[in-house]
């Protein structure tokens, strides 16, 4: 019987219980590398059979199909958490069923609780290697002219809606607080759910030097010098490349140099010169930086920002801009990256 359809005997199990593994489920390392994944984070109770004295302990069977193999592993567990032990095929789609009760006689298993999810295993370096790859094949410009097409830029920038910076100036003190990335991009990204950050963007339009004139996340603009980013105290690293409908989009994370997040990006992520790369660099003591026009080049910056402190020394600015779309769709959820697109997977579509 397949998973999608053994999925749908939950609605038979206790409602609380099988929350409960649903819950777990959610909180899934889902890591080509790292296979120690907590499963269930409750102690595990008991059942006694109908006499009231042999104490059975709960049971979870756990089953995890390879969607591509068709190979499906069971493993068991006693205890609140469950360790693979193998490492996930990574950019691979999973499905992961568990059934939890109890043995009150040998070959008799009773189900009292049915949980199910699916899941994509992320890339590893050498996947995101590859990657890059394919974003420097689609930025170079045929021809005999310069392989690639770069505007200076002395600011990054980022667009939210009035109501968000109103809600800063008047409740968080002036900081810009980070947030946790999203599932936009490329669904296996490591970054996803895991590191928070804010996102800007370095993309202008090469004819007039200026960024677009339509946002689809918000009325506002604030404009963030280069310089307080990209400098002696922060790394760079690529970390995405995708596209929605037509245009190719880049993601770049800069981190401070020894914090948390540089930490978690330097096995994952590819690091790049921050003076010169394909994508955006800036030279020492440059104030301005070159940007690739030929992809939309994203930065995701980890670190909160006081915004009023760069607003009061005139250092940033705002700035109005027509919106369009839903911008809360676009921020909280998040739209993956096309699967069809043979420029921007690494996999060929199915």
């Amino acid at each position: 019987m397949p998973f999608s359809q053994v999925s749908q005997t939950r609605s038979v199990a206790l409602e609380d219980t099988t929350f409960f593994i649903q819950r777990g489920l959610r909180k899934l390392c889902l890591s080509a590398t790292k296979t120690s994944s907590g499963l269930i984070h409750a102690p595990l109770e008991s059942e006694f059979n109908k006499a009231g004295r042999k104490f059975l302990p709960r049971i979870c069977l756990v089953f995890l199909k390879d969607t591509e193999t068709g190979i499906i592993s069971l493993f068991s567990t006693m205890d609140s958490e469950l360790t693979i032990p193998f490492q996930l095929r990574p950019v691979c789609d999973y499905e992961l069923l568990v059934l939890r009760g109890y043995e009150p006689k040998k070959c008799l298993f009773i189900i009292n609780a049915v949980a199910f999810c699916s899941f994509k295993s992320y890339m590893t370096q050498n996947e995101l290697y590859l990657l890059y790859g394919k974003a420097c094949t689609h930025s170079l410009s045929p021809g005999p002219g310069p392989p690639y097409d770069f505007y200076p830029v002395t600011h990054l920038y980022r667009s939210k809606p009035i109501l968000h910076f109103l809600n800063i100036f008047n409740n968080t003190g002036g900081i810009m607080y980070k947030y946790i990335k999203n599932f936009g991009g490329d669904p296996a990204s490591t970054l996803n759910r895991k590191l928070h950050g804010l996102f800007f963007s370095a993309s202008v339009d090469p004819l007039t030097g200026q960024p677009p004139a339509v946002s689809y996340y918000g009325d506002q603009r604030i404009h963030i010098p280069v310089g307080f980013m990209i400098n002696q105290s922060t790394n760079l690293y690529f970390a995405d490349f995708y596209c929605h409908y037509v245009n190719h989009h880049v993601t770049l994370v800069i981190t401070l140099k020894g914090s948390e997040a540089d930490a978690f990006c330097l096995p994952r992520l590819l690091a790049l010169n921050p003076a010169y790369n394909e994508f955006l660099y800036r030279r020492p003591h440059e104030q301005h930086a070159m940007v690739n026009t030929k992809v939309t080049v994203e930065v995701f910056y980890t670190e909160s920002i006081d915004i009023v402190e760069f607003l009061r020394s005139k250092l940033a600015y705002l700035s109005s801009v027509k919106q369009s779309g839903n911008a809360a769709l676009k921020t909280v959820i998040g739209l993956p990256k096309r699967k069809d697109c043979k420029i921007c997977n690494i996999k060929e579509p199915s």
